[in-house]
C-alpha cells in the first residue's frame, strides 16, 4: 500500500516461489521514479524484459530492475485515488503478459483495492473511536453523548461512577437510557432545575438554541453538592448533544463564604456608623 506520506509503497502481503528474493520492506518512489509516476497516474507498468524500460527511467531504477526478468504492476484505485499496487514479477525468466492475463489481473487488483480501502476505513474508525474514548476518559466532569432523541450513546468513567453512586432508586443512566426521560421524571416530582434542564436540552437537540447551562444543587451522603451543567449540539449529520456536569461545590462554598464575609463587613460598617451617629447626637 502507499505510505501515509505517499513517498513509498509498503508491502502488506506477498508470496514467493523457492529461491526467489523476498520483497523489500519499502519501495521508495524516488528509487523507482518512472514506475511510481505511472502507477500514481493510474497507469499499469508492463515489462516483458528489463530492456523495455524507457529512457525516462533513472539509472538507479535500471540497476534495481536488473534482477527482475519480467514485471506487471497494476495500481490499486479506490475513490478515485491510488492507495497501493498489485505486482507480479519473474526473476528466473522473461515472459510476455498477454491481454487476457492482464485483464484477469486487473479484476484481482479491483478486489484487492476494495479490501484495502475497507481495511483502511476500519483502521481509521478504530483510531477515531480510541481517540474519542481516551478524550472522554481524561475528563473529570461527568460527560454523556446523546443522540437526537435524547438517548445516551456514550459516557465517560466519571459519569458511570457518579450514576452508580447517586442514581435514585437504581435508575439506569448509562448507554441506552433516555436522559430526557430521566429529567422528565425528576421534573414531575417538582424538581425545578430538572425541568429547566429538560427544556434546555430539548431546545439544544432541536437546534433552537446554541447551548444551555445552569448551576444546581444536588443532595448527597456527604452533604449538598453543586454542579454546573452544560449542553451543546453534537456537530454531526445525525444530530445529538453533549451533556457535561462539573462539580463546582468548592467554588460555590467559596462564593458563599465571600458573601457571608461581605455581609459581616456591611454589618460592622452599619454598627460603626450608628456608633458615630450616637456619639454625635450625644455631643449635640
Amino acid at each position: 500500500q502507499l505510505s501515509s506520506d505517499r513517498q513509498a509503497f509498503v508491502p502488506l502481503a506477498w508470496w514467493a516461489g523457492p529461491g526467489v528474493e523476498r520483497t523489500p520492506t519499502r519501495v521508495d518512489r524516488e528509487t523507482f521514479r518512472w514506475s511510481a509516476e505511472r502507477l500514481l497516474r493510474q497507469e499499469p507498468v508492463i515489462l516483458a524484459s528489463p530492456g523495455e524500460l524507457p529512457p525516462a527511467a533513472t539509472d538507479t531504477e535500471r540497476a534495481r530492475m536488473s534482477n527482475v526478468r519480467s514485471l506487471l504492476a497494476l495500481p490499486l484505485v479506490a475513490g478515485g485515488e491510488v492507495i497501493g499496487c498489485f505486482v507480479l514479477r519473474s526473476q528466473s525468466e522473461t515472459r510476455p503478459w498477454p491481454v487476457e492475463v492482464v485483464r484477469n489481473c486487473r479484476l484481482i487488483a479491483e478486489v484487492l483495492a476494495g479490501a484495502l480501502a475497507r481495511k483502511r476505513g476500519e483502521d481509521a474508525l478504530r483510531t477515531s473511536e480510541a481517540m474519542k474514548s481516551a478524550v472522554l476518559a481524561s475528563l473529570t466532569s461527568q460527560v454523556a453523548v446523546l443522540d437526537r432523541e435524547g438517548r445516551i450513546i456514550a459516557v465517560n468513567e466519571s459519569w458511570t461512577r457518579f450514576g452508580r453512586e447517586n442514581a435514585p432508586n437504581g435508575a439506569v443512566t448509562g448507554n441506552g437510557a433516555s436522559y430526557l426521560e430521566i429529567c422528565r421524571r425528576a421534573a414531575a416530582t417538582g424538581d425545578e432545575p430538572a425541568r429547566e434542564a429538560l427544556v434546555g436540552i430539548e431546545d439544544v437537540l432541536a437546534r433552537r438554541r446554541p447551548g444551555f447551562s445552569q448551576d444546581y444543587a444536588c443532595p448527597s451522603a456527604g452533604g449538598e453538592r453543586w454542579f454546573h451543567m452544560t449542553a451543546v449540539p453534537l456537530e454531526r449529520a445525525e444530530g445529538g448533544a453533549v451533556v457535561a456536569h462539573t462539580d463546582i461545590t468548592e467554588r460555590r462554598l467559596a462564593e458563599l463564604e465571600a458573601e457571608k464575609s461581605r455581609q459581616e463587613l456591611a454589618h460592622v460598617a452599619r454598627v460603626l456608623t450608628l456608633g458615630e451617629m450616637a456619639a454625635a447626637l450625644a455631643h449635640q
